[in-house]
């Protein structure tokens, strides 16, 4: 099979497609889920397909002794015994959260924002039926905790009028300046991938154009890279002066709701702790543009991911970001 084309001055060969498969494999059973033949090629560079992956399983020893391919999914070998039904149950699960989302969009304020999509499990459409909706917003600049109050507002609103409703959860909010910086600089491999497979509900054109420029991705995963691209229309906004109202109204809801986020995640934690869940223990990195949280699961996830990069830097145990705004072009952050 072709060893494939990795990003300009690097040569993807056998050892990195094993350390692609490993990492993808793991992840998804971190999640008690399993990973797509055709979800993995599109991980390998471009000139990689299907028939190369199979190929590469049947014919190298590691790939072989490791991994097993059964109904267009791959599963270590310890995880054989795994019944794949589930797969497409998840993937229905997936599709009626979007489509669940696309509907909630008017109603929590999502029109309000530059960017309202759908991240973690549903976006990789391993959503099981008791995962949250999460969502990854972007708003205008200095008008983060405005509308992240409003749509916290409506959330909780909706669960009180429709009590049988999916839990929504904003798991990863900031304004556009912030957006733009986190874009622009190198976040790792997991971060490529959570963006790169957000499904975006309102403000398309907008999120290709973090995209378009956050060309550092195609390190990682040059085909799903070009594939995201192939499919959008990038266009950013010029940036808008805050009328001072807003900016004053934004700055009392940082403190306001932020502080309440932070007591909240402190009992919900002990709580955690209490039920033996150790592994989503998380942390909120609050600032006056941004909000997200980071678990233990994530770091976990950032350890194995920490394997693609594309230079020598080990970052799996250093924090995501400094509290209130991004690091240097070592950060790294996910959207889940």
């Amino acid at each position: 099979m072709p060893s494939g084309r990795g990003p300009p001055g690097e040569i993807l060969t056998l050892e990195n497609i094993e350390a692609i498969v490993e990492v993808a494999v793991r992840a998804a059973c971190m999640h008690e889920s399993a990973v797509s033949l055709t979800d993995l090629a599109r991980l390998m560079p471009e000139d990689t397909n299907t028939t190369d992956l199979v190929t590469a399983f049947e014919s190298l020893p590691t790939l072989r002794e490791n991994y097993l391919l059964k109904e267009g999914y791959v599963l270590s070998r310890s995880e054989a015994h795994k019944e794949l039904f589930s797969e497409s149950e998840r993937r229905r699960h997936s599709i009626a959260n979007i489509t669940l989302a696309r509907v909630l969009s008017s109603r929590l304020g999502g029109r309000d924002a530059l960017v309202f999509a759908v991240s973690g499990s549903t976006s990789y459409q391993s959503a099981s039926v008791y995962d949250d909706i999460d969502l990854f917003c972007v708003t205008p600049r200095g008008k983060m905790w405005i509308f992240l109050a409003e749509v916290l507002v409506r959330i909780r609103a909706l669960h009180l009028v429709r009590k049988s409703s999916r839990s929504v959860n904003v798991s990863c909010v900031m304004d556009e300046e912030y957006a733009r910086t986190m874009f622009s600089t190198d976040q790792g491999p997991l971060f490529a991938r959570d963006a790169l497979m957000a499904e975006v509900v309102h403000g398309r054109e907008a999120y290709d154009g973090l995209l378009e420029s956050a060309s550092w991705m195609r390190l990682y995963f040059p085909k799903l890279y070009i594939l995201r691209k192939s499919l959008g229309r990038a266009k950013l906004r010029a940036q808008r002066s805050t009328p001072v109202g807003h900016g004053i109204a934004n700055r009392f809801l940082y403190f306001a709701f932020g502080s309440y986020i932070r007591v909240k995640a402190r009992l919900h934690n002990r709580l955690l702790v209490k039920e033996g869940k150790r592994s989503s223990l998380f942390i909120p990195r609050i600032g006056l543009d941004h909000l997200f949280y980071e678990s233990e699961r994530y770091l976990t996830l950032k350890a194995i991911y920490s394997s693609m990069r594309h230079d020598e830097t080990d970052v799996s145990s250093q924090p995501a970001w400094e509290e209130g705004r991004p690091r240097s072009s070592e950060s790294d952050r996910t959207l889940t």
